[in-house]
């Protein structure tokens, strides 16, 4: 954009916001002459008090709440006894008697057991593990 459009873009802004002030400060003076030409009473209409005492006016004060009915009295706590502290028992531990480590029964003994020669190594693969044969 050229300067010379930057300039034209800055008075047209100025412009713009120029007239709507215009507008609103012209609206709120129409409109306060109006109000004040219609409203204010002349001096020579009000007449003046014949004591200089201010105005009492008296105002009915509200009713008085009803009160409230009495709630009936709770009967007095007893305060606590104190307690007498009590001696702590002591008692002998009872003697407890080691159980004797138990020894898992060896492989050959279970008839389920499979000879350890027949157990694949982890790292060899035998077959698979779907069951299936060579294809």
């Amino acid at each position: 954009m050229n300067q010379i459009h930057r300039l034209g873009l800055g008075i047209a802004g100025l412009t713009a916001a120029m007239t709507l002030v215009g507008a609103l400060v012209f609206d709120g003076y129409v409109t306060a002459n109006q109000g004040a030409a219609t409203s204010s009473p002349d001096a020579a209409t009000i007449a003046p008090t014949d004591s200089p005492d201010p105005l009492v006016i008296y105002v009915k004060a509200p009713p008085t709440p009803a009160p409230a009915k009495p709630v009936k009295p709770v009967a007095p706590v007893a305060p606590i006894a104190p307690v007498a502290p009590v001696a702590p028992v002591v008692q002998s531990a009872p003697e407890i008697t080691p159980i004797p480590p138990t020894r898992e029964p060896e492989q050959q003994d279970h008839p389920t057991a499979v000879p350890p020669a027949a157990t694949a190594h982890p790292t060899q693969n035998r077959g698979g593990g779907n069951g299936g044969g060579d294809d």
